[in-house]
């Protein structure tokens, strides 16, 4: 009766580890994200008379903030059911 009554706290864990560790995973994607989104800011001032190139970075920069919102989101959600 006790190993049963251990079984689902132990379920529970391996959860909670497996979340933790998304967690983890998306941080550091944010992070990868935020030095992008750094790194075309750099550039769209480097290149601020060329407007083809304005044009691509700035289509890039809104595509990365897409994605670090929905990561943002996503990680939000998760640490949310963590407590």
């Amino acid at each position: 009766p006790a190993e049963t009554a251990a079984a689902p706290k132990a379920k529970g864990g391996g959860q909670d580890w497996k979340a933790r560790k998304e967690l983890d995973r998306l941080e550091r994607r944010l992070e990868k994200l935020a030095g992008q989104e750094a790194e075309l800011h750099e550039q769209l001032a480097a290149h601020a008379t060329d407007y083809a190139k304005l044009q691509e970075l700035d289509a890039r920069l809104r595509e990365v903030q897409a994605e670090a919102a929905g990561v943002e989101e996503e990680w939000l959600m998760l640490a949310e059911d963590l407590g």
